[in-house]
């Protein structure tokens, strides 16, 4: 809002001048109230952690937060690395094919370093037929290197044909 009227006779008139320009630059550099626009670096304060208002969520807030990433292979062996924050949701499928008079007794494993982490029973001798196992488990394992592994373990003779192992890491 400019200013273009200055009451008094005590000013020369290029003095009314001048303040009507200062007055008239401070009107178009301001931020409007609605839909601000901001130049330069502007600045706020850094909310909490667990914040879910609609403050504004500085760089530094967004950095704080743990996000997931996802790494998977197409087998039956995984190797993984973590970091001592990360927790990890690793799920495996394994896709089968059961022959007419197959032994079947056996498991089918999710191994987390050798040891068994999920564990599914299987004990089946019918017709020909094609199943879909998943395994998983979930887990936070401090800075580490691991192989996650699917074997078998008993009586087992079905066609294991295809792995996917999926490892969810968050944080």
């Amino acid at each position: 809002m400019a200013i273009t009227t200055i009451l008094g006779t005590d000013l020369p008139s290029d003095s009314r001048t001048v303040i009507n320009d200062n007055f008239a630059d401070l009107d178009t550099t301001k931020a409007d109230l609605a839909s601000p626009t901001f130049t330069g670096t502007p600045t706020a304060p850094t909310q909490t952690a667990g914040d879910n208002s609609t403050a504004i969520a500085t760089t530094a807030y967004v950095d704080s937060l743990s996000f997931s990433s996802f790494e998977s292979t197409a087998g039956a062996t995984h190797s993984l690395t973590t970091t001592a924050s990360q927790s990890v949701l690793v799920t495996a499928r394994v896709m089968m094919t059961f022959t007419a008079g197959s032994a079947l007794a056996g498991d089918v494993n999710l191994k987390y370093n050798g040891v068994v982490k999920d564990s599914i029973p299987v004990d089946r001798a019918d017709s020909t037929t094609r199943g879909c196992l998943v395994l998983q488990y979930e887990e936070t394992p401090g800075a580490a290197t691991a192989d996650i592994t699917i074997d078998t373990t008993g009586s087992f003779s079905p066609t294991l044909s295809s792995y996917l192992i999926t490892v969810q890491k968050i944080g």
